[in-house]
């Protein structure tokens, strides 16, 4: 009989034929931003470049010294660097998820679990690692931070890891504000002793004049996001769902119109996005609230996707790519229906749940519909209520005694 470590290895070959294949045909993408700032950060010019919202860097000035090594290559050297690169932040990312679930490779299941849990999120990998987008290195870095803290309780790497993620984007706050209803207050500090690091760190390179310029421009051009960011179908999350609901519904404009939409976004969007986003996380964490107690390894998996959901659900701008954040919750969904001792009925009515979720995540492509018929659909936000029914089926879970028991 073969192993399935045999499939194993025929599946990563045909991962790194498929990288190589698609860094020979891509024409440009977010790496391509990247390498511009990179070489800009290494030649002391400026990285912060207004192109109307697109393709422009908007990471803080620490990611292009991180990027910058790769400029010593050729793009296209540098392109397969980063690629493989990307297939490293998955594979670390399950190791970790592994090790958090304390699960042995060696079993069956827990190949068959490594395989749900990419069936899951494979559409959203694939679109990662075309655009060369950084989200799977977030993705590892937020996961690790749970495995220093809650496996190898260590807050100094957990702190380290948490803070490299806020200078790529804003929403691990959300991994703050759980550590602080968790009362570890020590590893905030560290948190925001490493960020002051990582945010000063490029000055002593461009020195103190040049990076003040770019902090300053950094500033502006994250307040300046051109509004039709916001109004675009393709964007899934809980402000953008707002957005179409109170102007762009109102004012019957078609959504093929989207990039003529002069209407400002006004304070009500601002306001139902944040008290939606504290109720949902309330939800989710009420019981940390009321009880710290010791956390058995499928709710510190749960809680870990549910901060994940959260992410996508109000993470002001979600497009397709940045559901690659589903991995966790998938993974998560598919532990506990393999290795907990929950009920019959309860992972009937969850697998139900997670099905319907993987179709609405999954179902609305350009290749099956029409591009005016798939706007029409992108403006009811099929992925965000995929990502609300999958955040449904984890505060069910929470609330499932043999399983927060086992």
């Amino acid at each position: 009989m073969v192993s399935w470590k045999y499939y194993f290895c025929l599946a990563l070959c045909g991962l790194f034929l498929f990288i190589y294949l698609t860094s020979l045909k891509r024409t440009h993408g977010d790496f391509d931003v990247y390498y511009e700032a990179g070489q800009n950060f290494i030649s002391k010019k400026q990285i912060y470049i207004p192109k109307g919202g697109i393709e422009e860097y908007k990471y803080a000035p620490f990611f292009a010294l991180i990027i910058s090594p790769l400029t010593f290559f050729e793009r296209l050297t540098a392109l397969y660097i980063w690629n493989i690169l990307q297939f490293c932040f998955l594979s670390i990312s399950l190791i970790l998820l592994l090790n958090l679930s304390q699960l042995s490779l060696d079993r069956k299941k827990t190949f068959l679990l490594f395989i749900l849990t990419l069936m899951g999120c494979f559409r959203f990998m694939i679109t990662n690692i075309k655009i060369g987008q950084s989200n799977l290195l977030i993705l590892m870095l937020l996961i690790s931070t749970f495995y220093f803290v809650f496996h190898k309780k260590n807050e100094v790497l957990s702190a380290g890891t948490l803070a490299f993620s806020l200078t790529l984007k804003f929403f691990p706050l959300l991994w703050i504000a759980y550590f602080l209803i968790k009362k570890k207050f020590r590893l905030i500090l560290y948190t925001l002793c490493f960020l002051s690091v990582f945010l000063i760190l490029p000055a002593f390179y461009t020195g103190w004049d040049l990076y003040q310029t770019q902090l300053t421009d950094w500033m502006n051009l994250l307040r300046n996001n051109p509004k039709v960011l916001y109004y675009t179908p393709k964007n899934n999350s809980f402000f953008a769902f707002y957005a179409w609901l109170l102007i762009t519904r109102l004012e019957n404009i078609p959504m093929t119109e989207y990039l003529h939409i002069s209407t400002p976004l006004n304070l009500k969007i601002y306001m139902y996005w944040f008290f939606t986003g504290v109720l949902f996380f309330i939800l989710f964490f009420f019981r940390e609230f009321l009880k710290q107690k010791i956390m058995t390894r499928a709710e510190v998996l749960m809680d870990l996707a549910g901060l994940f959901l959260l992410s996508l659900m109000f993470n002001p701008l979600a497009h397709k790519d940045f559901f690659i954040f589903t991995c966790v919750p998938y993974f998560t969904f598919f532990y506990i229906l393999l290795f907990s001792n929950i009920s019959l009925r309860a992972r009937r009515i969850a697998t139900v749940c997670i099905v319907i979720s993987f179709m609405l995540l999954t179902i609305f492509k350009s290749a099956f519909l029409g591009p005016k018929d798939l706007f029409y659909f992108l403006q009811f936000k099929p992925l965000l209520w995929g990502s609300v029914l999958m955040f449904c089926v984890f505060i069910y879970f929470k609330h499932q005694k043999r399983l927060i028991s086992s």
